[in-house]
């Protein structure tokens, strides 16, 4: 199962670098970089969650994912994940866990761990 290439998700994913280079300007907090290192991020939580087996591999992959986050929007002094991008994020991870089955379609896994 490759579900990059689900289409909900693959729009999900190129929204949110899209949103994040389009918010870029020269007053922001953040560079290209730091939208190249949320990317790698992303990936790194797709292919975890690819090579999951059971919700709990899932979970794991989901709180590490959002831990990284959380630390790289607080070196862009929290203004890399705003509003519009926490909604990408969290749809993105939930509806990858849903395609997995490790999650219901209104269960937000992010929620615990986020503090975008």
């Amino acid at each position: 199962m490759n579900l990059i290439k689900n289409t909900e998700i693959k729009k999900l994913y190129d929204s949110l670098e899209d949103s994040m280079m389009d918010y870029l300007s020269s007053t922001t907090s953040y560079t290209k970089k730091d939208v190249k290192k949320s990317m790698k991020i992303i990936d790194f939580y797709l292919r975890e969650i690819e090579c999951a087996t059971i919700r709990e591999e899932g979970l794991f992959a989901v709180e590490k994912t959002v831990k990284m986050l959380n630390l790289l929007n607080k070196d862009c002094y929290h203004e890399l994940i705003e509003t519009y991008q926490r909604d990408c994020i969290a749809q993105l991870m939930n509806l990858t866990a849903v395609e997995k089955g490790f999650n219901d379609k209104n269960e937000d896994l992010t929620e615990k761990w986020r503090k975008w």
